[in-house]
């Protein structure tokens, strides 16, 4: 058969001059077709011998094989999405031989024709069909009227017209392959013998479509390059003319693989300094117009609770229902129990503990009604309650809340955990705290391929900048939402003019959010790693109550917070509401206020007034003395507890190890002093031996310790007081047990021992360097001398104190 099938037949036809000749029929059978005979015969051992298993059609005398094109769409790549397409064409050879008889419908009766196999090529979008010819007729005019036909029928359908279909006879010898060889626009014709000129090529390769260029061959290189306009031409012609034999020239051809430039990536490697600036802008302007717009959405969450379950929680229903509960717990408690609550008592007893703070509470309410900028610091020492005063008693029903906690702020000891605590401050989501690490190592790459950095590696104080700018356009936002509904209101109303933005925030400060920075200590925490985001905070707020959109409210315990805002803010007058201890009499009325009518006995109010007072009016105390007497303790007891405990910590903390500036021994001599004096001036205080050198940094570690407290006078120290009233206290308690006042007394000496010891080494040092008897220098070996004595005196003395302390 394979004999039979290399016998192309005629294919001559009349050229143009001066290129007229015949192209006879070639029957010489070149080694490529003996070896493909031969590999069919040898290989004869059952196996299947379809085309598309061996790469070879089969065909008799009697049979013509034409290729009809674009069937089915092709693959330009691996990934071409045409591929899944082909489904609604139909691929199977029931489909596709139905397709086949339609297209070659309508043949004469001496012409009909019998379908004898059909090979599909997906790849190519094309399908080889192989007919019996019938003996009334030559296969020439068998393959003339199919043609007619297919060209007359492919006008017509809606699925004709967007395939276009072709039909070629084959000439050559087809090669079924299923490679990923993708079809392409352009074909190379490798020639077997010598190959055609230019005029010949385009004389064999025009009928299958419009040529764009011919590359012939050079004695070189055997391989000439057609161009078609189109892809479907070339597949056409590369199946129906490979294998052919004209004259002893052998044709092979395949597709040129196409080459795709991609624009975008030859300009950034081509010009990377030019690329990256407008990438990092696109990546920029991208992350604006995605990001941003989700974040103001928490930001503005964050602060109004809109869809938070507090607000459920605060709602008037939910209060309703709670209210009902409770009212029936109280009448079945009383039903059930004999003891009655005070209640009238109990709230009486309330407004007189409160009676000093509320003054306050009201004043901080009038400050935020009032029509100017509110900038308000509530300051006052650590534990009078500043926080409770805001939140539950001036804050409680107002809406539009953002809390700041720089402590919380300030504690994060790495960058990402820094910027993930501002981020969930404000409300800042999503955050990606890990995309500056990130960005780290792609500035060092972009730097070494192009001298330039991409700038996409903020600082944290950048990152901070843009955090807190999206958030004070957020709060405006708020701001605006609220006079939209203003004038949304007054349009149906009339013809009354509308206020403008200014005043209409002016006139109605309660739709202003309040911004509640809490525990701020720029003084204090001045020496931390991130203490730039106080100045940070202070700036952005003082911003923010200029533009007139937000009231703030401060709150410290750090008297140096107050220059440093002055400082960040001199244009800006802010409000001073100090928070002291209570007195004693609202002491003792908010602790009684706490109990039963029947609890409170004549016994029980003395017991208490006498050991309330160590307290002070501390808030923070008084809480934790409550919750003693509550848990069973008695008055008298419950004081004993928190002094023991307290005294406990200060000797873990202070007087058992040494802290970075002052060791236990200047604990010591203060906390006797502040136990014989009450207070101390900082003057008396510098006599002592321990602060003479550094007193002030001394005692500025010690107030951000919390130990003492410190008054100050135009910024200078004056007076020098216990951290809170319970400490005076615990320090009578440290100073009348003889164990502990033994044991510290004794390290105290030995640091001063120790400091004369170093003067009498430094003075000995400088004498050595004396000549003898030298009388230019008698005035200045008296000097020392003295000192020397008088160092030596007190070691002495302070050796015999310690002797009578271990006695």
């Amino acid at each position: 058969m394979l004999g039979t099938r290399s016998q192309l037949g005629l294919v001559a036809t009349k050229l143009t001059k001066p290129y007229q000749r015949q192209w006879i029929q070639a029957f010489s059978l070149s080694k490529r077709f003996v070896s493909n005979e031969a590999i069919l015969d040898s290989q004869n051992i059952g196996e299947e011998d379809d085309a598309t298993r061996t790469g070879v059609i089969q065909k008799g005398s009697q049979e013509t094989l034409l290729y009809f094109g674009t069937v089915i769409p092709f693959k330009s790549n691996r990934w071409d999405i045409k591929q899944y397409l082909t489904r609604f064409w139909g691929t199977s050879e029931v489909a596709l031989r139905k397709r086949i008889t339609d297209l070659c419908s309508n043949t004469p009766t001496s012409c009909t024709f019998d379908i004898e196999d059909i090979i599909t090529i997906p790849r190519d979008g094309g399908v080889f069909v192989k007919f019996v010819v019938p003996e009334t007729t030559t296969v020439a005019e068998f393959n003339k009227n199919v043609t007619k036909h297919v060209a007359k029928n492919s006008k017509r359908g809606i699925l004709n017209r967007i395939m276009s279909p072709t039909v070629h006879p084959v000439k050559g010898i087809p090669w079924i392959e299923d490679l990923r060889r993708y079809p392409s626009n352009q074909i190379e014709v490798e020639f077997e013998g010598p190959p055609l000129t230019q005029e010949d090529m385009y004389l064999l390769f025009r009928r299958y479509g419009e040529l764009i260029d011919i590359k012939p061959a050079t004695d070189a290189n055997k391989k000439a390059q057609v161009s078609f306009k189109s892809t479907s031409s070339a597949i056409n012609a590369r199946h129906c003319i490979t294998g052919l034999n004209l004259g002893g020239t052998y044709l092979h051809i395949q597709y040129i693989p196409i080459v795709r430039h991609n624009v975008i990536k030859d300009s950034i490697a081509n010009h990377p300094r030019i690329a990256f600036p407008i990438i990092i802008a696109i990546l920029a302007s991208l992350a604006v117009l995605i990001f941003d717009p989700i974040r103001s959405f928490f930001i503005k969450e964050k602060i109004t609770q809109r869809y938070s379950l507090n607000k459920l929680w605060r709602s008037s229903l939910f209060k309703s229902i709670i209210g009902f509960f409770s009212i029936t717990k109280d009448s079945l408690r009383k039903l059930i129990t004999t003891n009655e609550y005070h209640t009238t008592g109990s709230f009486a007893l309330n407004q007189s503990a409160w009676g000093e703070r509320l003054a306050r509470v009201e004043e901080l309410k009038l400050l935020l009604k009032e029509n100017i900028n509110s900038f308000i610091v509530v300051v006052g020492p650590k534990g009078t309650g500043k926080r409770e005063i805001v939140f539950s008693h001036v804050l409680s029903d107002r809406a539009n809340v953002l809390h700041l906690d720089c402590d919380e702020l300030i504690k994060a000891r790495s960058e990402a955990s820094f910027l993930k605590a501002v981020a969930h401050q404000v409300g800042y989501y999503p955050s990606f705290p890990w995309f500056n690490s990130l960005f780290t190592y792609v500035d060092l790459v972009t730097q070494g391929l192009t001298g330039q950095k991409t700038g996409l590696n903020e600082s944290k104080e950048k990152q901070i900048k843009n955090m807190l700018f999206l958030t004070a356009s957020t709060i405006r936002g708020i701001c605006l939402a609220c006079y939209s509904n203003y004038l949304n209101e007054l349009s149906c109303e009339g013809d009354t003019l509308p206020l403008k933005e200014e005043d209409f925030l002016q006139q109605y400060p309660d739709v202003k959010p309040v911004i509640v920075i809490d525990r701020f200590q720029a003084s204090k925490k001045a020496n931390e790693t991130n203490a730039f985001i106080y100045k940070e905070l202070a700036d952005w707020a003082g911003k923010l109550v200029t533009l007139n959109i937000a009231h703030v409210i401060y709150l410290t315990d750090d008297v140096g917070s107050l220059q440093v805002l002055s400082d960040v803010l001199p244009d800006n007058v802010f409000k001073v509401i100090p928070i002291s201890d209570a007195s004693f009499e609202s002491s003792k009325s908010y602790v009684l206020s706490q109990f039963e009518e029947s609890k409170v006995t004549e016994k029980f109010v003395e017991e208490v007034q006498e050991t309330i007072r160590p307290l002070g009016g501390r808030m923070s105390d008084l809480q934790a003395y409550m919750r003693r007497l509550n848990s069973g303790e008695t008055p008298t007891g419950a004081l004993e507890e928190m002094v023991d405990q307290t005294a406990e910590q200060l000797m873990q903390v202070f007087l058992n190890k040494g802290h970075n500036t002052f060791g236990p021994a200047e604990v010591w001599a203060l906390i006797k002093m502040l136990n014989d004096q009450g207070s101390v001036k900082y003057k008396d205080l510098l006599l002592n031996p321990l602060f003479k050198s550094n007193g002030k940094q001394i005692l500025t570690e010690m107030e951000k310790s919390e130990l003492v407290c410190l008054t100050k006078t135009t910024g200078l120290i004056t007076e020098i007081r216990a951290g809170k009233p319970l400490y005076e206290e615990v320090f009578k308690h440290l100073v009348a047990n003889k164990d502990s006042f033994r044991e510290l007394e004794s390290n105290y000496l030995k640091s001063l021992i120790t400091l004369e010891t170093g003067k009498i080494s430094k003075w000995e040092d400088e004498l050595s360097k004396f000549p003898e008897n030298s009388s230019y220098f008698k005035t200045r070996f008296k000097y020392l001398d003295e000192k020397i004595t008088t160092s030596n005196n007190l070691i002495i003395d302070y050796e015999k104190k310690i002797k009578d302390l271990t006695t």
